[in-house]
């Protein structure tokens, strides 16, 4: 399965959005929003590991239409491990 995120720009803001996990974030900046967005998405899948959910493999991390990486259930919580 591929994760998409989609950034919008509202007004003086940007809003970073993955719907197949439905979750979002917002940021000042387009880069500080993409980095955001990839910390919640982290910060999702560790805890649905750590409450014993089952966490589907993920192929591959798209951002506005572009490859951005890979994402692997994580073993413990580190973003660097399983988030480019």
């Amino acid at each position: 399965m591929n994760i998409s995120v989609k950034l919008l720009k509202n007004d003086d803001r940007f809003i970073a959005t993955c719907p197949e996990l439905e979750i979002s974030c917002y940021a000042s900046s387009q880069t500080e929003a993409k980095h955001r967005i990839k910390e919640v998405i982290s910060f999702y899948l560790h805890s649905a590991k750590e409450l014993g959910l089952e966490v589907e493999q993920f192929d591959s991390l798209m951002i506005n239409g572009k490859y951005s990486g890979t994402l692997t259930p994580p073993s413990c919580f580190d973003t660097n491990d399983y988030v480019n």
